[in-house]
């Protein structure tokens, strides 16, 4: 199922490249999307450590022509690759769980909270996600509101979801459904609203759509964090996702 999992992260990258007119660099060894201004994602993705040309690599982030953060998913080779990329000055950043869960085994008990939970359908809605996020996930590293727009109006695999208590948004979610999977992203709450259920019954929303998708399977990277809510949900992990970075570069 991890597969999976990185495969449905490469294909939103290669997506959101092509859509929002960003630049996108695939090779045998070596990818990379650069959607900047806009931080994400902006990032190395799917790629041999071991056998890539580093030098190149640093010097085309030296250049801000590469992005300078690595994703990738853990393998037996932690080690070597760590020392690989520590000798270039890359630094180890986070670690993401690889979490995955069969939506034929999503409970049929929906989450009890105070909020509406609803799909964006309007381009005002889109401005406030986008604003929101930035509030709430981003923050300095912010996503560019126009890149966005061009991902809502042409791209049919993206789905951007908001929580709102009052009328107020206070909560942003992202789907992305292609073969059968749909993967959850930028799921953030304001600080005020956190710790009341809003967040799951977003997820939980968002999967329940992606069934009239025909996924079998939902995929998301969460932080040590966020781990215990999709728990609850019923996400399992079956991997690691390391984030790398490239220290004094943007």
């Amino acid at each position: 199922m991890i597969d999976r999992n990185e495969k449905n992260l490469t294909q939103l990258y290669q997506e959101f490249a092509t859509v929002g007119s960003c630049t996108l660099q695939m090779s045998p060894n070596f990818n990379w999307v650069d959607c900047r201004p806009s931080s994400w994602p902006t990032m190395i993705f799917d790629s041999d450590v071991l056998n890539a040309d580093l030098p190149t690599i640093v010097e085309g982030v030296k250049q801000m022509i590469i992005p300078a953060f690595w994703i990738r998913l853990r393998k037996n080779d932690l080690l070597a690759v760590n020392t690989r990329l520590g000798k270039f000055g890359f630094k180890q950043l986070a670690e993401w769980r690889g979490m995955c869960l069969r939506l034929s085994d999503l409970s049929s008990t929906v989450p009890t909270n105070s909020a509406t939970l609803e799909e964006v359908r309007t381009v005002t809605d889109l401005k406030t996600w986008v604003a929101l996020a930035n509030q709430t996930l981003f923050k300095s590293r912010t996503i560019e509101e126009h890149m966005f727009q061009l991902i809502y109006e042409h791209s049919e695999a993206t789905h951007f979801y908001l929580a709102k208590v009052a009328g107020k948004a206070v909560s942003t979610l992202l789907s992305f459904v292609r073969d059968n999977t749909v993967g959850i992203y930028a799921v953030s709450t304001l600080e005020d609203y956190r710790n009341q259920g809003i967040s799951s019954a977003l997820t939980y929303h968002a999967l329940a759509d992606a069934k009239n998708y025909d996924c079998d399977l939902a995929t998301l990277q969460a932080t040590k964090m966020g781990e215990g809510v999709y728990r609850k949900i019923g996400f399992k992990v079956y991997g690691n996702f390391d984030v790398y970075w490239l220290l004094g570069y943007q």
